[in-house]
Order: structure tokens, then sequence, then C-alpha cells
């Protein structure tokens, strides 16, 4: 594989990025021995994730219909384009669940302002923007917005 000496998937992973996803990357081969298997299994486990957050907010937005949140979940679990996501080793695999949990906190955040989750905006915000440069900008929306 090209990128740095040495080449391998992690040589490849450093190339101008943020470091969060590298860094994600390297903590599960660590501790996977390099198997690459267990990247894509935590990334799959990821899309779970993006599934459960997405339908807490829809739940969050229509709380007097149940049923979206149900066909929003069935929706997220079953997008082509997620389920190819999840086969690949990809930053977005971590991006889209830290973007959606961004703007669950600050949906509640603007519901119900406390410091409490003002900082866990700022923290999941930081996180995401370590994880993609360009998610800094929906911390600005999302703060704004709800």
């Amino acid at each position: 594989m090209s990128g740095s000496p040495g080449g391998g998937i992690g040589s490849r992973l450093l190339s101008g990025r943020p470091p969060g996803f590298p860094a994600f990357v390297g903590m599960i081969l660590a501790a996977s021995g390099g198997a690459q298997f267990a990247v894509r299994a935590v990334q799959a486990l990821l899309g779970g994730v993006t599934v459960l957050l997405a339908a807490a907010l829809a739940r969050r937005f229509a709380p007097d219909r149940p049923r979206v949140a149900v066909a929003v979940a069935w929706l997220q679990a079953v997008n082509p384009l997620d389920l190819y996501l999840a086969t690949q080793i990809l930053s977005e695999n971590l991006t889209i669940p830290c973007a959606a949990g961004l703007l669950l906190l600050a949906a509640r955040w603007r519901a119900e302002p406390t410091w409490r989750r003002a900082c866990a905006v700022g923290a999941l915000g930081g996180l995401a923007t370590w994880v993609r440069y360009d998610l800094c900008l929906d911390v600005a929306i999302a703060c704004l917005v709800f």
C-alpha cells in the first residue's frame, strides 16, 4: 500500500488528516494485535450507535409521534451508504455518530441550558473537530439553530 515509507494501513491514515481518526484506528489495532477486522467490527458498532442517536433525535423533535423515531431508526439502519461505509476503514464511520451526538446534545442544551450540558456540547464538539476539521462548523450551527 502506498503512503509513507513502510506502507500499511497506519501510514495511509496519517497523511494530513486531523489526529482523531488515526488515533482511534491505532488504539483498536494496538488492542487487537493489528487485526483490521477489529477496526471494521468497532465501526459496525458505531453504525448501531448512529441508529440509536438518529432515533433519539427523532424523539426529541417529534415527541408526540413515537412512530417517527421508529421509522427514522429503520431508515438509518438500512441506509445503503452507511451500510457500505461500515465495511470500509474511513473517518466517516466515526464522524457520523459524533455529529449525531453533537446535534442531540445541542438540542438538549438549548431546551434546558446548564453548564454541564454546555460542557458536554463543547467536549463532544472538540472531539468531533479532532476527528474531522469541518465538524467545527456543526458545533456552531448546532448551538445557533437548536
